[in-house]
């Protein structure tokens, strides 16, 4: 499991160091290095992916496209100290990178490189096949939907919009969920596509879910059907149902085919929720976190947030075992750098303090609307 990271001369990250849990969520205003976070993860992925860092730092790639040097460096900094990062596995191994901060290129070349002699780094989650990120920019509803055997069958992967959820879900629909425990309590059998219809069930009561593989066209499709007593109705396509159902169902597919030692990143996994559905996804975040899966969640949703609360109060999840980040930039400082604060949530999932801005729009609303 990473347990922390430490970061220099990258965006508004100047010098930073975040633990990271079981469940690790980041919240903030727009614009202020929470995305940073997850950019620096994907970027080494990407750059040992390449070449073992050994050709540097690469901007960009099938991951992710930042341009070049001076779009990452830090501003104000000395050009030489270059972009610093060490990320640490189970407070025990780490590696330790470091780029110059060429800024005219889109290669940064590596500097210096620190690996403990134990630590292999192919056989983490980061850098294998255990892996698995969703950008915020997911798949929308289609009627047909792109396969790729490599993505699916080689990398267990549902690619990073989701693209190949349908394709998955039609692969391994009839497979035993790698976890028991994620097994929803009306869950018609223990199989994938039961357990993602039961969990989709929490956020648009009695949908189903069907999935299918076109091998003539290659392609996949996704249909909907929805519970009528003891009936289903006949299947509706997703351009014909809401747009929330579609965009959640690689997170929940994710989540779900996840197992132990797997990591997950996962950016606004509530766009386009029911309040009472952002919760919900809180709530299953912290059971697959609590069987062993590291999730690193960016959100700015208070349900969700309020998800994962009241799961440690139920002692779904140890408190322990969640980490929680306000991003914050104080205006009138004379540098463009992100303050990054830890706020923990106790046993009974109360946050041990409230920065302003932190999850606090509704009460401010609030307080207008009750003023005489």
């Amino acid at each position: 499991m990473l347990t922390n990271i430490s970061i220099k001369n990258y965006k508004t990250l100047k010098n930073t160091e975040i633990q990271l849990a079981p469940l690790t969520l980041l919240s903030g205003l727009n614009g202020l290095g929470k995305s940073s976070v997850i950019q620096i993860l994907l970027l080494l992925r990407q750059s040992f992916k390449n070449s073992n860092f050994e050709n540097g730092l690469f901007l960009r790639g099938d991951l992710i496209e930042l341009g070049l040097g001076k779009d990452v460096y830090s501003i104000d900094s000395d050009v030489e100290e270059g972009i610093y990062f060490d990320v640490e596995w189970n407070y025990e191994t780490n590696l330790g990178v470091k780029f110059d901060a060429s800024l005219d290129k889109d290669v940064l070349s590596l500097n210096m490189i620190n690996i403990n002699d134990n630590l292999k780094l192919d056989e983490k989650a980061l850098f294998s096949k255990r892996f698995q990120y969703l950008c915020a920019n997911r798949i929308n509803p289609q009627i047909q939907y792109k396969t790729s055997s490599y993505f699916v069958e080689e990398l267990n992967s549902l690619g990073k919009t989701g693209e190949y959820t349908a394709h998955y879900l039609a692969k391994f629909q009839d497979k035993v969920i790698n976890n028991i425990n994620l097994k929803h309590p009306k869950a018609k059998s223990d199989t994938l596509i039961d357990n993602v219809s039961a969990w989709m069930a929490e956020l648009s009561p009695g949908v189903k879910i069907n999935a299918t593989y076109h091998k003539d066209l290659e392609s996949a499709s996704i249909s909907y059907q929805f519970e009528e007593r003891d009936e289903y109705t006949d299947s509706f396509k997703p351009i014909h149902v809401g747009f929330g159902l579609t965009y959640v169902l690689p997170v929940i597919t994710a989540l779900l085919m996840s197992q132990k030692g797997d990591l997950l990143i996962i950016e606004n996994p509530e766009s386009h929720l029911h309040p009472a559905g952002q919760s919900r996804i809180g709530h299953l975040c912290a059971l697959v976190a609590q069987e062993g899966v590291q999730l690193i969640l960016e959100s700015h949703s208070d349900h969700v947030l309020n998800g994962i609360r009241v799961a440690v109060k139920q002692q779904i999840i140890n408190s322990e075992d969640t980490a929680l980040y306000f991003f914050q930039r104080d205006i009138n400082s004379n540098t463009h750098e992100t303050d990054v604060i830890p706020l923990f949530i106790d046993e009974n999932g109360r946050i041990d303090e409230w920065p302003k801005g932190f999850m606090d729009e509704w009460e401010k609303q609030l307080n207008i609307l009750l003023e005489k």
